[in-house]
């Protein structure tokens, strides 16, 4: 029941253990009209209209002519496109063959292949068949791609026309097994996909899709999957920044979804026709995967994890007050689903039962280990503890699925009526991707079909290395871990790093590039973040998470000496403040925060007796990353007010008394020069350099590229410096992307049965 329509060389693979493989059922490219193409067997596919009448789906050399002409088609139009690839195969040739694809259609329509190229050695019972399939009538040709196999198998008698004929040769036989194989791939894959879900009491079959990019190292959800089991949507980091890629598990590759720039926590509608996702200054938007800009779905900022419930409404996390609130999938204000009872909780990671009756999520107290499954009832509000775990997910095998420590997945019998569990866990996947925070990198659909993310975040690999104006790069002796933070000391001989080790902790370390040694500064068992040397070089001052003491600066002797000493206590809601520069005084600390009211605001902390806050930008914008010039009378800053995100500089610290745009086109993390005379920022991969004046008055020049490479960049903008720029202004400490354990996605079909066959239920 199933009709490909675009059946052409690029659409079928084989595999190095020879089997035949047949891709993109069902998938149309717009055509582009003004597109020039020499290479017909490459042409687009000409509409994404799938079966009206006076519309033309296909690839142009492997068209059948009802294709061409607009006209309904059938199974009889793959039969012909199946005909094409046989005589290509066999004779080296197209069997329609134009410079244009207008020509090559002509062809189609009026024209004949070259018979004389065929294979003399060939059976003639085939070249009969192969006829019948290029039928110009669709009412003359091959009626079943089943009588093609049994003529290649020498089950129909023809009489030759030359009874001298040599039997077959050596070529001839090793070509049928191969041509056999594609028939019955076709054959198999039409019958499965006729069918629609996949039936119970099946093998379960697993593969591999790389990522276009790195999977980023970040705590959120990054994968999702449609109810459907057809479509994969995931984070990666490309060139172009981190966005939504999305692709059909038929597709050869997957698409960047535009206008998801930053984006985390993708999640599908019931219809699988929207993704939800949260932004990257953290509002809860929606895009159509048919086409269109995403859409703000309220005045709310929300978590990286969300569900999107059969009743049409939207469970998220409340990023402010630390519970779920619930949000219309059309927009509107949100409501509170879940209030917070202890200091330091937040809940997370929400989930509908397919009844609608409840939602599962998990109440996290900062400890994996002291995390717990939960469920809420909608109607009442009453909350239930289901036991110890995080990231819980209900399967309609019956079974409660959730992680624990170690990147395993648990499943255990369960009863989504009652909210009971009814069984004892087991261990059903190993391996699985874990992200601080207890985000579980996996996803299921309806139809048993289950796409995870492998490896630890332990393994990925990032190396340090300078690069100079040209692009040339030169190694630094550290060894490869997950580095995600660089900060250059002022004298230019030691790195503050940040990385990702055991336990999904970000600690802070020292490299000193004259030694070339390094040591770790801070012990303390929790997460600490955005290092900032002050401008002697004696010290580090950094922020540091804990879940009895949420957020509070300390500062300790950059040598690794000595005790930490507390510097202040900022807000008590982690990741929403992040400190980013030092005036050249070492008097005054910029940072930026996101506030309930006005969003993201630029403000500074004097460093000076007393710690003092002070709000030095608030608009109805976002304003982040400020960051000093080097004789401190300026501020570069990122800004989104005019529709993306751009540099701004603005004089220091009377913001609001003039600003002059510098990026043109996007950019992100301004550094200025040692001499103050240039400013640096990235824009995706690429770092670019624009020329400052700042007397006889502040003017700009054009921004210019600088190189690209594999380097680490951010989406969001809250995760820290990527980048420094040496002392001697000449070269910049940059963040490679050299390897990492999880840059693919594996894709499991049919995993219910495999869950069913570990954790038996009633069911």
């Amino acid at each position: 029941g199933v009709i490909h329509r675009d059946l052409k060389p690029a659409n079928v693979k084989v595999t190095p253990e020879g089997q035949v493989k047949i891709l993109d059922f069902g998938l149309a490219k717009a055509f582009e009209g003004d597109t020039s193409v020499t290479e017909m067997s490459q042409s687009p596919t000409l509409t994404q209209e799938m079966t009206r009448a006076g519309m033309i789906l296909g690839t142009a050399a492997y068209m059948s002519p009802e294709q061409a002409k607009g006209k309904p088609v059938d199974k009889r139009a793959d039969i012909f496109a199946f005909g094409a690839l046989l005589y290509e195969l066999l004779t080296g040739k197209r069997a329609f063959e134009g410079e244009t694809i207008t020509e090559t259609l002509a062809k189609i329509l009026e024209g004949e292949p070259t018979w004389d190229r065929f294979p003399k050695d060939a059976p003639p019972t085939v070249r009969v068949f192969l006829k019948r399939c290029l039928e110009k009538d669709p009412r003359s040709r091959l009626r079943d791609i089943g009588d093609m196999g049994l003529a290649m198998a020498g089950k129909f008698e023809v009489p030759s026309p030359d009874t001298t004929t040599p039997p077959p040769s050596r070529s001839w036989q090793r070509i049928v097994p191969w041509a056999l194989a594609g028939i019955a791939i076709v054959i198999a894959a039409f019958s499965i996909l006729s069918r629609g879900p996949v039936l119970p009491n099946q093998d379960t079959a697993q593969f591999s899709i790389p990522a276009n990019g790195d999977l980023p190292l970040r705590e959120a959800t990054l994968i999702a999957l449609s109810p459907d089991g057809q479509q994969l949507v995931y984070v990666a980091v490309s060139e172009d920044g981190d966005q939504l890629f999305l692709r059909s598990i038929n597709a050869l590759q997957a698409v960047p979804i535009p206008g998801t720039d930053g984006a985390r926590g993708p999640f599908f509608s019931p219809d699988g026709q929207w993704v939800g996702f949260t932004a990257s200054d953290h509002s809860l938007k929606k895009i159509s995967l048919g086409g269109g800009p995403p859409i703000n779905l309220c005045d709310c900022i929300v978590g990286e994890s969300s569900v999107w419930g059969p009743d049409g409404t939207i469970v998220a996390v409340d990023r402010f007050a630390g519970g779920l609130i619930v949000v219309p999938s059309t927009g509107g204000d949100p409501e509170p689903l879940t209030t917070i009872e202890e200091e330091a909780q937040h809940h997370s990671e929400p989930t509908f039962l397919p009844n609608g009756k409840a939602v599962l999520f998990t109440i996290f107290r900062g400890s994996l280990d002291t995390a717990q499954l939960a469920a809420v009832i909608l109607e009442t509000g009453e909350i239930r503890l289901l036991g110890d775990g995080f990231y819980p997910r209900y399967a309609p095998t019956g079974h409660l699925i959730y992680g624990r420590t170690g990147g395993v997945l648990w499943a255990v019998p369960f009863d989504e009526n009652r909210l009971e569990i009814t069984g004892d866990p087991v261990a059903v996947l190993q391996d699985v991707r874990m992200e601080g925070g207890s985000s579980m990198q996996f996803a299921f659909a309806d139809n048993g079909s289950m796409a995870y993310i492998p490896g630890s975040v332990d393994a990925i690999n990032r190396t340090l290395v300078w690069v100079d104006r040209e692009g040339l790069e030169e190694t630094i002796n550290v060894p490869p871990l997950a580095y995600t933070e660089v900060r250059i000391s002022p004298e230019g001989t030691r790195i503050a790093l940040v990385f990702r080790g055991p336990e999904s902790l970000e600690d802070i370390w020292v490299y000193d590039l004259v030694r070339e040694t390094h040591g770790q500064l801070t012990f303390e068992g929790r997460m600490e973040l955005y290092p900032l040397w002050t401008p002697d070089g004696e010290r580090v001052i950094y922020l540091a998470l804990d879940p009895q003491d949420p957020l509070t600066l300390f500062w300790k002797l950059g040598e690794g000496s000595g005790q930490v000493n507390r510097l202040a206590e900022v807000k008590p809601n982690a990741a929403l403040f992040t400190p980013w520069s030092i005036a050249p005084d070492g008097q005054t600390l910029t940072y930026f925060e996101l506030n309930p009211e006005t969003g993201w605001d630029i403000g500074s902390l004097s460093l000076e007796g007393e710690p003092r806050k002070q709000i030095l930008l608030a608009t109805r914008f976002a304003e982040v990353q400020p960051q000093i010039s080097r004789d401190g009378n300026w501020l570069a800053y990122v800004s989104n007010e005019s529709g993306q995100y751009e540099v701004y500089v603005s004089p220091f610290p009377d913001v609001e008394s003039g600003k002059w745009r510098v990026s043109n086109g996007g950019g992100r993390q301004p550094v200025w020069s040692p001499d103050g005379r240039e400013l640096f920022y990235q824009d995706g991969g690429s770092l670019l350099t624009v020329s400052v004046e700042v007397t006889p008055a502040f003017s700009v020049g054009n921004p210019r590229p600088l190189f690209s490479g594999p380097y680490r960049h951010l989406g969001n903008f809250f995760t820290g410096h990527t980048y420094d720029i040496a002392p001697d202004g000449e070269k910049f400490l940059m963040i490679r992307n050299s390897g990492m354990a999880s840059n693919h996605i594996n894709v499991v079909l049919n995993w219910f049965e495999e869950l069913k066959r570990l954790v038996p239920t009633d069911r």
